[in-house]
């Protein structure tokens, strides 16, 4: 099964019923999520590329910054989860000239490192699919991003954690206004009331230790 880590503090939302589907979790990434610590692994063997050019990216955090997701007051948002989802990712990252930055992690996938060895990965119960409620939220970036490489002799796919240099990045915020209905049974369910709603800003890193990214009300 695929899915995504984020690299990012979680959205708050609705805490929904457990199912009995199963998924293979990438073992450890959570390490990534603000606030524990975040992991680099070795990059002898992993055969990185730059994001669209030569440009060099660093192995440290330039530094945090949090950002304040704010709905419109006048709608409701929510979020149609499919079974085995861990949430939906509704803040992304890019560079200002475009090329977007993978925030999210994969399930069970390789880290690049000397030894090249393909993970242990548990069994873990997934969640029951269903509506969640979105509501204003804060999360915090660190200029972490995964990066695709190979490693070992037959060049195996493998996931990098690397950090952006300081500079200017944009952030793209999107959630879709729908309303919660609760039938007989199971999980409330999400409808949606229109089209995703969307919102860049524009920000430095370092810079200011929080952002506002509001959406535009109706």
């Amino acid at each position: 099964m695929r899915g995504h880590v984020s690299i990012l503090a979680p959205l708050g939302r609705t805490r929904r019923a457990r199912g009995t589907c199963v998924a293979a979790l990438r073992g450890v990434r959570s390490a990534i999520l603000l606030p524990s610590l975040l992991a680099t692994t070795t990059l002898a063997a992993c055969n990185i590329g730059a994001l669209g050019d030569s440009q060099i990216y660093q192995d440290k955090s330039p530094g945090t910054v949090t950002f304040r997701l704010l709905l419109p007051a006048d709608q409701s948002f929510c979020d149609q989860l499919p079974t085995c989802s861990f949430g939906l990712q509704h803040l992304t990252f890019s560079t200002v000239s475009g090329d977007a930055l993978d925030t999210g992690g994969r399930w069970c996938t390789m880290i690049c490192s000397d030894q090249c060895l393909p993970l242990q990965c548990p069994p873990i119960a997934c969640p029951v699919g269903g509506g969640a409620a979105l509501a204003d939220t804060s999360q915090s970036w660190t200029g972490a991003y995964y990066e695709p490489g190979t490693c070992g002799s037959q060049k195996l796919s493998c996931d990098h954690t690397r950090f952006v240099l300081p500079g200017r990045y944009r952030a793209h915020f999107c959630a879709t206004p729908g309303t919660l209905s609760q039938g007989d049974a199971g999980p409330p369910t999400c409808t949606p009331s229109g089209p995703p709603r969307c919102a860049d800003v524009v920000f430095d890193l370092p810079g200011p230790p929080t952002v506002d990214v509001a959406l535009p009300a109706s």
